[in-house]
């Protein structure tokens, strides 16, 4: 080339090659931002040719996510009518699904439109699946009005609590309730579902994703009926792998007065009829020795992440009761990595408030 810089314009019979090689894909998308409207129309117009195969190419695919990203709408059309007919193909490889939301994302209505009908068809698969659920997350993100994809709920009537507890599904009803619940009598069910099954999602691996989601982002009145289940489930729930999780985001996302009220519950004296706090000495009577639920948390895998946030969340009379309860435990605790935790937690804590 005379020393010449390489140009689009030189690649035109090389491009779709040049589109799935490491380099060439590199080198096509650098150009594509600064070349003329003429050479960009031209690469356009030769690369839609091939855009399924383009889509689906671990280099090609960001090249055509650039082309979308870059095109008019007329250009954008075209790429999507080539792409019809595979969509669901399309959806469910890692590549190409990444060229389906790209559309979502950017395109138009029209091009919207043009899609929809392939996902209608196969909603279920397209939720269930590793890649196409992340198709189906971008479509409720990005399509308006809610009524071209309300479609994406009839398969799941009355059946949104198992769906909250799929390792796809849970994510495709978080998107639900973001984006139908303001404006859509279905976003209200799909909410009333979730609510009524609260109690089996918090203890789920993939649920408590679901009632995290409600705590972070939710109504006031749906956190306090999360927060009261946990207030009668308190121990357990601390000590429980996935409930854990939400105890934390409770003491988290909660006003003082809600935070402040679930530490005083773990650190008030239990009823001996639940079967705790009684103590037998060798001839049989009780040394009527007083547990709180805090000492059964300490030296729980699980439930001293949900300590140690209450360590730093106490009030200086609170954070008092708890060093005394936990010096009761501090020998125990030193043979624990996480009461080492605990008790490191504890002492910065206290520093803190006395001034240090």
């Amino acid at each position: 080339m005379n020393g010449r810089e390489l140009e689009l314009s030189d690649c035109i019979t090389r491009l779709v090659d040049l589109s799935k090689d490491q380099h060439g894909s590199r080198f096509i998308q650098q150009k594509l931002d600064i070349c003329e409207p003429d050479t960009k129309e031209t690469v356009f117009v030769e690369l839609t040719k091939y855009a399924l195969d383009i889509a689906n190419d671990v280099f090609g695919n960001y090249v055509m996510q650039k082309l979308i990203e870059q095109g008019n709408f007329e250009q954008k059309l075209n790429i999507v009518k080539a792409l019809r007919g595979s969509i669901l193909d399309l959806s469910c490889k890692m590549y190409g699904c990444r060229v389906i939301q790209k559309v979502f994302e950017t395109g138009s209505l029209d091009g919207h439109l043009l899609l929809l009908p392939e996902l209608k068809s196969n909603v279920e698969t397209l939720v269930y699946d590793q890649n196409g659920n992340h198709v189906i997350q971008r479509c409720i993100q990005k399509v308006r009005p809610l009524s071209h994809i309300r479609f994406i709920l009839e398969p799941f009537a009355d059946g949104i609590p198992q769906l909250a507890r799929h390792p796809f599904g849970c994510r495709v009803v978080q998107r639900i309730l973001e984006n139908f619940l303001s404006t859509d009598d279905d976003g209200v069910k799909v909410l009333e579902e979730v609510m009524e099954s609260i109690e089996i999602l918090i203890e789920d691996q993939y649920g408590n994703y679901v009632v995290q989601h409600i705590l972070e982002h939710g109504s006031y009145e749906n956190k306090i009926v999360v927060t009261d289940h946990v207030r009668v489930n308190i121990v357990r729930l601390c000590r429980h792998k996935f409930g854990s999780n939400v105890v934390e985001l409770i003491m988290k996302h909660m006003p003082k007065e809600v935070v402040k009220s679930l530490i005083d519950l773990m650190l008030t004296p239990e009823d001996k009829k639940d079967g705790f706090g009684e103590n037998k000495n060798k001839d049989g009577t009780s040394t009527k020795k007083e547990t709180v639920p805090l000492d059964h948390m300490t030296t729980d895998s699980y439930a001293n992440y949900v300590v140690q946030r209450v360590i730093r969340m106490a009030t200086p009379m609170q954070l008092s009761i708890i060093a005394k309860r936990i010096e009761l435990q501090q020998d125990t605790l030193r043979h624990y990595s996480y009461g080492k935790h605990i008790l490191n937690c504890l002492e910065s804590q206290s520093h803190r408030m006395i001034g240090y």
